[in-house]
This record gives structure tokens, C-alpha cells and sequence, in this order.
């Protein structure tokens, strides 16, 4: 298991193409689904942690404000 990391080939026009997801997940074989189609799929076991995600924005603004991040 590890983290689901999404990086978008549509995205040319800012630096920010790598998004790091709040989800745990599996790579599984095609094979290993049983529908016919041999092509590897993820597995999303869950929200990793415990505490809501929130953006990097979010996280900086509640910072600015002098609020608590986790």
C-alpha cells in the first residue's frame, strides 16, 4: 500500500502537475480482477491519517490568521 499520487499530462502551463492525494491504495494486476481487461487498476483502501485533509491554501490561510494547522 501507498499513497495515490495523480499527475495530470494536461497540465503544461504551471509547474504544478504532481497532486498527492489523501488516499492509500494498491496496484493490482489486471489479471487480478477477474472483468476480462488486462490493465493494472488501483485499489483506494481509504483516506490516509486520521484528521481531514486540506489544501496547501487552506493551510496557509488558516496560518495567516493565526489559527492551528495539523
Amino acid at each position: 500500500p501507498g499513497f495515490l499520487n495523480f499527475i495530470s499530462p494536461l497540465v503544461s502551463s504551471v509547474p504544478v502537475s504532481s497532486i498527492l492525494m489523501g488516499d492509500m491504495a494498491i496496484l493490482r494486476e489486471g489479471k487480478d480482477c477477474g472483468c476480462g481487461i488486462d490493465t493494472p487498476y488501483f485499489e483506494v483502501l481509504g483516506r490516509a491519517g486520521r484528521i481531514q485533509t486540506r489544501s496547501c491554501a487552506i493551510a496557509a490561510s488558516e496560518y495567516i490568521k493565526g489559527g492551528e494547522y495539523e
